[in-house]
């Protein structure tokens, strides 16, 4: 399973929190046998929690993890953050994609996926 989450410039701090929050809460009722990853995205993603069965660190580290992800924060190109998301599943697994975004794409096309 893949946590794709929008840190483009139109998500400020307080709902950078609010996901956080949210990501910790769905943590804590993932099934163990399911792996997750943790991708941050904007006009670039990167993976900030890698795949692990185990869980992550609490709401204030994973808003941490968030803020600090090394992406182009003046776009959100979604096609690029699902298609790195598909990548980063192994194929043996259904793939899942829980996308937190306000959707607004300034670059790239989600349709074409």
């Amino acid at each position: 399973m893949v946590y794709l989450v929008d840190q483009s410039a139109s998500i400020d701090q307080a709902q950078t929190r609010w996901v956080a929050r949210r990501l910790a809460s769905l943590e804590t009722i993932r099934p163990a046998q399911l792996s997750r990853t943790i991708l941050a995205f904007g006009g670039g993603a990167q993976v900030v929690a890698p795949s692990s069965p185990s869980a992550p660190a609490e709401a204030q580290e994973l808003e941490r993890l968030l803020a600090t992800a090394a992406i182009e924060r003046d776009a959100t190109d979604l096609e690029q953050a699902l298609l790195l998301s598909l990548s980063t599943t192994p194929p043996q697994e259904h793939r899942r994609v829980i996308l937190l975004s306000d959707a607004r794409q300034t670059r790239g096309n989600v349709e074409r996926i």
